[in-house]
């Protein structure tokens, strides 16, 4: 799974590989610019989540990480 802003990128890639490659590249430097924001958003959903769950809260961050990283495909290609 990719996030909004993954998929958004991705297809602002494709149409850049068709159009003007010219007239889309702020577009791709904009969104790319905003994935560690949507990163942290993520995170803060999460660790609000796991408040609710018998976990130790003082790995709340780290556990944030780990399952933001497994649900969505954060690798580079």
């Amino acid at each position: 799974m990719r996030t909004p802003i993954q998929e958004l990128i991705e297809q602002l890639k494709e149409l850049q590989d068709t159009q003007d490659p010219y007239g889309l590249h702020d577009a791709i430097e904009l969104a790319e610019s905003y994935i560690k924001r949507e990163k942290k958003v993520m995170k803060s959903c999460i660790m609000m989540g796991l408040e609710f769950i018998p976990v130790d809260p003082n790995k709340y961050n780290e556990d944030a990480e780990y399952l933001y990283n497994e649900t969505f495909n954060t690798k580079e290609k």
